[in-house]
């Protein structure tokens, strides 16, 4: 576990300006201060023999100004950020693996982005020592919407972007280097 606290000048944000009826123009510009405070866990261990686990979050407090850019003070929010992934090793060739990754809430000088939660699934076998097939399934729950809101005194505004439809990937994976050693196996005996 790790605490922080992180204290930034002039970093950067989006602005969305309205130049006519139905579009709008989206730019970066300066943050002049912003701040983020808070705790890192990330572990990793072994359930029983053929499964495993990883665990990464990150429990934040973000406080940005942006009244030069036109806020109306300062603006902040609380959430977890998580990266998780369960293991599951049928034999020494082959590995199963689901993967969940979510960005909670993102302030902007003018509004926010909604939480994105994103699960995948693969699987992977060795075929040698450097060649491995994997398949891959991204996005299984289509949960990979952007949404953003911005409220202003001159605009309101609601953005969807979606990624359509599940991606499956199947291929092959070369690993260059030399591979692994194996551990000498630990046997335990008596001596004579």
């Amino acid at each position: 576990m790790t605490g922080y606290l992180h204290r930034n000048r002039n970093s950067f944000t989006d602005i969305v300006q309205p130049i006519g009826s139905t579009v709008v123009l989206l730019t970066k510009a300066n943050l002049p201060t912003d701040r983020s405070e808070g705790l890192e866990f990330i572990g990793n261990t072994h359930l029983i023999r053929q499964w495993s686990y990883g665990f990464s979050a990150n429990l934040f407090n973000r406080q940005i100004d942006a009244t030069t850019l036109g806020a109306s003070g300062l603006k902040s929010t609380t959430g977890i950020n998580l990266k998780s992934n369960l293991e599951y090793h049928p034999s020494a060739a082959d590995t199963v693996q689901i993967s969940l990754s979510r960005s909670d809430k993102q302030l902007t000088a003018q509004g926010y982005i909604d939480p994105i939660t994103i699960v995948n699934l693969g699987f992977r076998r060795a075929l040698d020592a450097h060649w491995s097939a994997v398949f891959t399934v991204a996005d299984l729950f289509n949960g990979q919407v952007l949404r953003r809101y911005v409220v202003t005194p001159t605009l309101t505004d609601s953005y969807r972007r979606a990624q359509i439809g599940r991606i499956a990937y199947i291929g092959v994976v070369y690993t260059f280097g030399a591979p692994k050693k194996d551990k000498a196996d630990d046997f335990e005996h008596d001596e004579p």
